[in-house]
């Protein structure tokens, strides 16, 4: 191997930035140069072992007539060793930092003169997509290089495979960049969008119903509670604040009052909800599992029992962060409403604005830090051995799954909307809702009998 290989083949310096190309950003067209996403095989089943295809990242080329200036800003908004020159769909060389700046040593006003196919080298060695990564292993140490190209048998360019990425796979230690969750009755579901691991399809409908329910009992308790309240005390207060909680808001009081009173019952109602939710078997557990696990593979630590057992249980893209702020809005607008409807609040219309500013500002500055106290004082608890086993197995299966899939195998929407599991939920709830109808049915009787 010579002294140009070596240059074009040395340790990429911001990996992460690859991973964000991969993810999210457009390769089909880059710097005027066509990159073509190539049709990958179907995702390999869960114990094959993975493969060089299941690391490869879309590393995008650049075309041969680029000036050499813009090859080079290329160069460091990637920040890699090197960037790939196609001849057609081939690989036909690379372009590396040491090459481009001998290049301009002499005169710096060839990076607008000259064009990238001048400063052109020999690629480095390819790997085979079909390469185990014990193939692709010696193949780096023969080498000595931290980014090799991946060129597939018809000599199509697919990508690049990193060292790093290579050694973390080996150790079973190549997480997938972002993964989310739910906690459900049967255990823990994680999800990238495209592949999943942990509790299946039956699991998130259960928890859709478990939701709907606790919800509900959080309805109807809260109801016998004053209920029963106004049947020994004849409380007209009471008797008001259930038929609030029953969505009437005709009642025949000062609207200012039933601002006041309709913001105390919703408040009960969401207290009584989230100490349904904490209360709950396994659900809380669950959730927390789930967060642990998820810490756990985002900061590269091992899936050990031990491991996840010291992450922490708030996480901050968790869904009661936005349940949170939609029940901070809701509860805002509920309350202008109210304000508007009245003499005060219509003589006081030119402070409206800014009174909504000084709402909105404080939802947007509080909302994640109160989600982030209801997910440590409610939603979680802290997790048994089971239940960490659950997110350990979930993680385990989810990062097995990612490696079986080509990074760029396509994805339907559709595929990665069912992913997300949100719509097996929402059908779990849909399923108990004439159950629930027929329960609140009675449950109204009973509630009309403490009235009397």
């Amino acid at each position: 191997m010579n002294g140009r290989d070596v240059e074009c083949s040395g340790i990429p310096a911001g990996h992460r930035r690859v991973w964000r190309m991969a993810i999210g950003g457009n390769i089909r067209t880059i710097m005027g140069f066509p990159f073509r996403q190539q049709q990958t095989p179907r995702p390999a089943a869960d114990d094959a072992a993975p493969r060089v295809e299941h690391l490869t990242l879309p590393l995008p080329p650049i075309a041969p007539g680029l000036p050499l200036g813009e090859a080079l800003h290329a160069l460091r908004e990637q920040q890699v060793a090197w960037l790939p020159v196609l001849d057609g769909a081939a690989l036909a060389g690379c372009l590396s930092a040491r090459g481009m700046a001998r290049r301009l040593a002499g005169d710096p006003r060839r990076a607008e003169t000259e064009i990238a196919a001048v400063a052109l080298e020999p690629p480095p060695p390819a790997l085979d997509p079909r390469h185990t990564l014990d193939d692709a292993m010696r193949i780096f140490a023969d080498a000595d290089a931290g980014m090799l190209p991946v060129i597939a048998p018809d000599g199509r360019y697919l990508g690049v495979v990193t060292l790093s990425d290579l050694s973390a796979a080996r150790a079973g230690r190549l997480y997938p960049p972002r993964v989310g969750g739910m906690a459900t009755p049967l255990g823990v579901y994680l999800t990238t969008g495209r592949v999943s691991g942990g509790a299946g399809d039956f699991g998130l409908v259960l928890a859709g119903m478990a939701m709907a329910l606790l919800f509900w009992l959080a309805q109807a308790l809260l109801a016998i509670l004053i209920a029963v309240a106004y049947h020994f005390t004849r409380e007209p207060l009471a008797k008001d604040a259930l038929f609030l909680l029953k969505g009437a808001l005709d009642i025949p009081r000062d609207p200012l009052f039933v601002l006041w009173l309709w913001m105390g019952v919703t408040g009960l109602l969401f207290l009584v909800f989230l100490l349904l939710m904490r209360a709950a078997p396994l659900l809380a557990g669950y959730h927390a599992a789930e967060h642990q696990t998820v810490h756990a593979m985002e900061a590269g630590k091992p899936l050990t029992p031990a491991a996840v057992a010291r992450m922490p249980r708030v996480h901050p893209r968790c869904g009661t962060n936005l349940w949170a702020i939609m029940q901070l809005s809701l509860v805002a607008l509920g309350a202008l409403a109210t304000w508007l409807s009245t003499d005060v609040g219509r003589q006081s219309l030119p402070l409206l604005m800014p009174v909504a500013v000084a709402l909105a500002l404080c939802i947007a500055l509080g909302w994640r830090a109160l989600g982030g106290w209801l997910q440590h004082a409610f939603t979680t608890r802290p997790p048994s051995a089971r239940e960490i086993a659950s997110g350990i197995r979930a993680g385990q299966e989810v990062t097995r799954r990612h490696l079986a899939t080509p990074a760029t195998a396509r994805l339907h929407p559709a595929q990665r909307i069912w992913g997300m599991g949100l719509l097996q939920a929402a059908a779990g709830i849909a399923a108990l809702w004439l159950p629930l109808q027929w329960l609140t049915g009675i449950l109204d009787r009973l509630l009309i009998s403490l009235l009397q």
